[in-house]
């Protein structure tokens, strides 16, 4: 139980203030008169929330979920040390396909699909950046 802690601290430590952070300064910097306006012009929460609120924060919400993405993929440790009778992550997974059944195959399959995952949050944060450059240059 010690151990658990110990290896899960720094994890959460370093992690989750700041996706908290980025999210919260995200929210924070929304002007609240966009919201009152939309209020007073009969818009519904949700049309407040999917007009005018997630426009204004949909790239720092995308910066924490790719956090949140290479932070649960590279995960080892936490996920190794619940035991076996828990879900298999990616990198426990591949472990035992190398290490106890010597089934590089499956292991190098493994590894391919944990990439594409990664490469594909990495192409909406690439390309959650790429519109806001574009829009800024006018190109």
């Amino acid at each position: 139980m010690v151990l658990h802690s110990l290896c899960s601290a720094p994890v959460n430590s370093l992690l989750t203030p700041r996706v908290t952070s980025g999210v919260s300064a995200a929210l924070s910097s929304v002007n609240d008169s966009y919201v009152e306006s939309a209020r007073d012009a009969g818009c519904s929460w949700r049309d407040v929330l999917c007009r005018i609120i997630l426009p204004l924060t949909y790239k720092d919400v995308i910066v924490s979920a790719t956090f949140i993405l290479m932070g649960q993929v590279g995960a080892f440790t936490i996920p190794y040390l619940t035991g076996p009778n828990n879900p298999k992550m990616l990198g426990i997974l591949l472990y035992q396909q190398t290490g106890t059944y010597m089934n590089y195959e499956r292991a190098a399959a493994l590894s391919v699909l944990m990439f594409l995952i990664c490469l594909g949050g990495a192409i909406v944060y690439i390309r959650s950046n790429m519109k806001e450059e574009v829009w800024e240059t006018g190109k």
